[in-house]
């Protein structure tokens, strides 16, 4: 008969408000996603993957990222992250107004600029911008 054997898991991260009257803990949203895989010798979890996010007090995403794991090093090496900025629309909630990609390894950026309709419920266009490492501005 099989034995089960350790071979991967992935432990979560969330922000728990400590004022109980703030807020409750949206368990759908981590702040940490760390995903690691069994090694033998030591018999010990290891790092393969990490994502970080940071959300607004709408729940949105305004900042993640990915590292991966690096054996030779024994850290995380950052891999991209993005940068996302919400503005408040006038129907109480807030919609996508930039976002902000970045290859954390070679550098490259891209940005996307929304242009939201006149009710401010929908994306009406977007405009994206590149820009390699050491260029100026985007």
């Amino acid at each position: 008969h099989g034995q089960l054997l350790d071979a991967y898991r992935a432990v979560y991260t969330y922000y728990i408000p400590i004022d109980q009257h703030a807020r409750s803990t949206n368990y759908s949203q981590p702040t940490v996603t760390e995903q690691q895989h069994f090694i033998a010798s030591p018999p010990s979890y290891q790092g393969l993957r990490r994502a970080t996010l940071a959300y607004d007090n709408f729940g949105c995403p305004i900042q993640s990222l990915e590292e991966m794991w690096d054996p030779a090093s024994k850290t995380y090496v950052k891999q991209r992250s993005t940068i996302s900025n919400y503005t408040k629309a006038n129907w109480g909630g807030e919609m996508l107004q930039k976002e902000t990609f970045i290859d954390e390894i070679s550098g490259f950026q891209k940005q996307v600029l929304y242009i939201l309709t006149d009710d401010q419920k929908n994306i009406k266009s977007a405009a994206v911008q590149y820009q390699a490492k050491g260029d100026s501005g985007l």
